[in-house]
């Protein structure tokens, strides 16, 4: 690394539902994993209400936006590499005062397949780094914002580690499709109301299949009466944190796979240091 400030990771939450929380504790913990090697670590979550778990039993912790712009601007001014977790948390890095720290952006989806406004434009150049949980992620941004086609990226495929290879594998009997996600009405796009009008074709072809909707919210009851004027019956489930035995231990192997993998396809000691040697966004994009 350029010096010796360590990390500082901005996270949109550490203890919420949702795949971004999730996903950012399981990227703090191969951060820390690293056992040094990347220097100090200072983790900063403004989005939930205290630590909750091995990834926030440390750093700073608000659902307060004036506790985080308080916070932000009394914490020590040295970090040689900046993880943000949300394009929306750029808003709060000036605040830090950082003069030399080198600046990763994780991209996750559709909150950044649009155009970016002024604000967040001028935030964006700052960024040394990128990743995206996708290539359709990052060429939607490119896309949309093709001043940034240039700069260095990444893709860190969460829960898979790399693309499959060779033949698909056979499903499990009954063969399950699982969905797991935050069920928000505010967050309707996620595709959980296509699915359900899709799958009596799916019946057709597979009669045996399940759709397995696993998360909680406000969306959820509007699912389970979907579900129940397609008549689909036992052939959906929605779950919340608990299901059945049998389902609980197959979500688990699930949940392992993804844990591992997130920690081999994002070597945080191999892809942060890029950050340092990449140009500066204003010269080298």
């Amino acid at each position: 690394m350029s010096d010796q400030g360590g990390v500082l990771g901005l996270f949109s939450g550490c203890t919420g539902l949702g795949g971004v929380q999730a996903s950012g504790r399981l990227a703090w913990d191969a951060i820390r994993a690293a056992n040094g090697a990347l220097g100090s670590l200072r983790l900063f979550c403004y989005g939930d209400t205290g630590p909750d778990g091995p990834a926030s039993t440390d750093g700073f912790h608000t659902n307060s936006r004036l506790k985080a712009v308080l916070s932000a601007m009394a914490t020590p001014r040295r970090a040689g590499i900046v993880v943000v977790w949300h394009i929306a948390l750029l808003k709060l890095l000036p605040l830090f005062r950082l003069r030399r720290a080198h600046v990763v952006l994780f991209l996750h989806g559709v909150e950044v397949w649009r155009q970016l406004r002024w604000p967040e434009r001028t935030l964006v150049r700052g960024v040394d780094l990128f990743l995206s949980n996708s290539q359709f992620t990052w060429r939607r941004f490119v896309e949309m914002n093709p001043e940034f086609a240039a700069c260095a990226h990444h893709t860190v495929l969460l829960g898979i580690g790399a693309p499959l290879d060779g033949e698909t594998p056979p499903p499990r009997t009954p063969p399950v499709a699982l969905m797991v996600s935050r069920l928000a009405r505010h967050e309707n796009y996620k595709g959980h109301r296509e699915m359900l009008d899709a799958w009596p074709l799916v019946q057709q072809r597979v009669p045996a299949a399940e759709l397995w909707i696993a998360g909680d919210g406000d969306l959820r009851a509007q699912l389970e009466q979907i579900a129940a004027e397609r008549g689909l019956g036992a052939a959906v489930r929605c779950t919340r944190k608990r299901c059945d035995s049998a389902g609980h231990a197959w979500s688990a192997r699930w949940m392992q796979r993804a844990k591992s993998s997130i920690h081999r396809s994002t070597d945080w000691r191999l892809i942060l240091p890029i950050a340092s040697h990449s140009p500066r966004p204003w010269v080298g994009c």
